[in-house]
């Protein structure tokens, strides 16, 4: 499922056009190649419905999902920009998605619910109505 091969005479992965994801050399590159986007789209265009369908299982929520993937792009082209190397485009994406998805689960669960605060204020308001009644 992956779109890359090795490379007999480099230890660097590459896609199958034969040109490394991003160019390698000192400093930080300021622009992807058209090899490196284009293995990216094939990449988008192959495998986009397992990460949204992976980071949904998690987040249980379509919209959060699909930013999370968006994200997870960002995230890819961002790395490539500063010349990390990824040897495995799959893994890297699908590492990306379930780390942002647990984060988003471990942020909402770290926030108490807002509809749990309006029902235990609720309750003491209906108790103080309550008493307010019985004392006339």
């Amino acid at each position: 499922m992956d779109n890359q091969i090795r490379s007999p005479e480099s230890s660097k992965s590459m896609p199958e056009n034969g040109k490394p994801l991003a160019s390698s050399g000192s400093g930080i590159n300021t622009h992807l190649d058209a090899s490196s986007l284009e293995s990216l789209k094939d990449h988008y265009e192959h495998d986009h419905d397992s990460l949204f369908n992976h980071a949904v299982s998690i987040v249980h929520s379509h919209e959060v999902a699909d930013d999370i993937v968006q994200d997870a792009y960002t995230r890819t082209i961002a790395a490539l920009q500063q010349d990390t190397e990824i040897e495995h485009l799959g893994a890297w994406l699908n590492r990306c998605v379930r780390n942002l998805s647990l984060q988003h689960v471990k942020k909402k669960k770290a926030l108490p619910l807002r509809e749990d605060l309006d029902l235990a204020g609720n309750e003491s308001m209906q108790e103080t109505n309550q008493a307010q009644l019985q004392g006339l």
